[in-house]
């Protein structure tokens, strides 16, 4: 019993802690890993990953040029492409924060994790 209710604290805690991270309309994030994912524009959608190993970032909408900026350690890693845009930023360090920029056609968004 004394394992179930921990383990319900910690879920409760981490559940908690991913909605604060998000906190704004149009974004979501998983108690259960660390991403968000945030609709903008019309019909695109931006996604930031990050743990202690790597932050990986992803810009999607349909028939428009896409790019992505992800900075992670202080290391800025981009990616662009038609309807879809990938950055991998595996920089050193410790911590697992990190930052991403969109841009889908003409509409633009940022996620900071």
């Amino acid at each position: 019993k004394i394992m179930k209710k921990t383990f319900k604290k910690i879920a409760a805690s981490v559940m908690t802690a991913a909605t604060l991270a998000v906190g704004t309309v149009g974004m979501t994030a998983s108690a259960y890993s660390p991403t968000i994912t945030k609709s903008f524009g019309s019909g695109a959608t931006a996604t930031l990953y990050a743990d202690g190993s790597y932050a990986y970032a992803t810009t999607s909408r349909s028939g428009k040029d896409c790019t992505v900026t992800v900075t992670y350690h202080g290391t800025s890693k981009s990616g662009s492409g038609y309807g879809s845009a990938t950055a991998h930023n595996d920089a050193s360090g410790s911590g697992s924060s990190a930052y991403s920029y969109h841009t889908a056609g003409s509409s633009h968004t940022s996620i900071s994790y």
